[in-house]
This record gives C-alpha cells, structure tokens and sequence, in this order.
C-alpha cells in the first residue's frame, strides 16, 4: 500500500504541476479584465484541490495504524481520479 500512496502522490503532484502550468498560460495569453474567465477559474480550482489530495495522500503515508485506513484510500483514489478523467474526457 505504501508503493500505490507514493505512485498517487507523484500522479498528484504531476497533474497538479501540469494544470498549474496550464493556469500560467491562460493568464500569458488571455486578456484581462477584472478577473480570470471560467475556464481559468475551474483550473485554480482543480489546482487548490490537487493541493489538498496531495495533503491527504502525505498524511496517508504517516499514519499507518489510521483506523479505517484502506477506505481512506479509496476515497483519496477517487478524489484524485474522477477530476482527471473529466478533464480529458468531458471537456
């Protein structure tokens, strides 16, 4: 389980880092007005929630005697994965 936590938290950290790089190209290229448009509003968004699973994935890897821990990580796997495969998907 330690070797799936630390696989999920470098997918994290990779999607994260990308829609980050996303937000910076949004905001190189667009005009501005007085904020950003929808589109990069609900990538900051997914940005601050990739932040957050990768809290929890780190705090998975500490405590290992968490009682019901194994749900945890489903949660944590689903929390990660259903955002990724609507953003490629459901675009």
């Amino acid at each position: 389980m330690k070797y799936y936590l630390i696989a999920l938290l470098l997918l994290i950290m990779a999607a994260g880092g990308r829609t980050m790089f996303q937000i910076a190209y949004y905001g190189a290229t667009k005009e501005h007005d007085f904020g950003p448009d929808q589109e990069t509003s609900s990538l900051i968004f997914l940005a601050i929630w990739f932040m957050a699973m990768m809290a929890a994935d780190v705090l998975l890897l500490s405590y290992k005697q968490l009682p019901k821990r194994n749900f945890f990580i489903v949660l944590l796997s689903i929390g990660v994965f259903v955002p990724v495969i609507y953003k490629l998907f459901v675009k």
